[in-house]
């Protein structure tokens, strides 16, 4: 071969002889015939293929299906009862069951686990412990739930020893006038709860059948102005200001602070009724006590209305107190005021004090 073979040829256009029209154009379909034919192979071997799979899916769930059924069938055969796996194929899972198995979902059971738990220790330590009951409110007739008994009234009770420390050095001595003055009107008012009891057991007073178990006293504050205030287990605290005023008025703060301690309010849980309530009911009690103890009764609706005017700035009432003019008409009321009158009446021919 010779180098002038080598050289390319130059592109050139390729006439066609006429005529031969109809051959190119036989040519051409031939070509694409073919074309179309390998095609059509690629495509059946495509389906063969997926057929393929199909059936040897179909195969499996066949399987997996036989398998289950003489599982089952040989469980009914040895236990007499059909035993359903537990074990199920992944489905997808809702909102709420994405919740409950979140990291949040967990710290809200435990909590509620740790509160319910603290309940019932707490309700085991107050009924099994404490002593802990549902009793009935004497003279009102109220149902509530106190914490603890009488009997651990007395024994334990850590906010009058926190009273004594804040206000030591200003209490007064037992032997000075006005603590003298105290006590006896503080002893006249039980005497006058005991004669109650024990005159008519089924009085609205015979639900107060425990206060033989207080260690009834009462300690004087020296500080000015009207204020008292009771604990549980029997003991009042009074400061010398509101001994300057009558034994009539006097009574009727002490006896408040009894009513307190008669219808165990220090002692109640929870809190059912708000505080003024609780305030109107220890006030309505008093009434009765002072009553019972040989005073006027009328005296205790003057002495909240001389509160009321004497302190305008501090009568108003607030959420934890009712006012001094609502104190005052709750206990103007005709049917209040006609019970505590019967029993200073029947009470006065044999002890006059007022």
């Amino acid at each position: 071969m010779t180098n002038a073979e080598l050289k390319p040829v130059k592109n050139r256009e390729r006439k066609i002889p006429p005529g031969d029209d109809d051959l190119v154009i036989r040519k051409v379909e031939s070509v694409m015939g073919k074309k179309k034919v390998e095609k059509s192979k690629v495509q059946r071997k495509e389906e063969s293929r997926k057929f393929k799979q199909e059936e040897e899916s179909r195969e499996s769930r066949v399987f997996l299906i036989t398998s289950f059924r003489n599982l089952t069938n040989s469980t009914t055969q040895l236990y007499g009862k059909t035993i359903i796996p537990t074990c199920k194929p992944p489905s997808s899972t809702t909102s709420f069951q994405r919740y409950y198995l979140s990291d949040r979902a967990s710290v809200v059971l435990v909590a509620s686990g740790i509160l319910v738990a603290y309940w019932i220790g707490t309700l085991y330590y107050v009924f099994c412990y404490l002593g802990g009951r549902i009793e009935n409110v004497p003279y009102t007739n109220r149902k509530h739930f106190v914490r603890c008994s009488p009997m651990k009234e007395k024994q334990a009770n850590f906010r009058l020893e926190a009273y004594k420390t804040k206000y030591k050095g200003k209490l007064l001595d037992e032997k000075e006038p006005h603590s003298v003055r105290a006590k006896l009107i503080l002893k006249n008012i039980i005497q006058g709860l005991e004669r109650e009891v024990k005159r008519n057991p089924n009085s609205n007073a015979s639900g107060f059948n425990h206060y033989d178990k207080f260690n009834w006293n009462i300690l004087v504050v020296d500080e000015l102005g009207i204020h008292a205030i009771s604990f549980a287990g029997g003991t009042i605290c009074i400061s010398r200001g509101t001994l300057e005023i009558t034994d009539g008025e006097i009574a009727t703060v002490i006896a408040h602070e009894v009513g307190h301690i008669v219808a165990r309010h220090p002692n109640e849980i929870p809190q059912l009724v708000s505080r003024c309530k609780i305030e109107l009911e220890a006030d309505y009690i008093g009434l009765l006590l002072m009553a019972s103890a040989g005073y006027n009764p009328r005296i205790a609706v003057e002495f909240w209305k001389i509160i009321s005017l004497s302190n305008p700035d501090v009568s108003k009432g607030d959420l934890y107190y009712p006012s001094y003019e609502e104190r005052g008409n709750s206990l103007a009321q005709a049917h209040v005021m006609e019970q505590a009158l019967t029993i200073y009446k029947e009470v006065t021919p044999r002890r006059p004090v007022n």
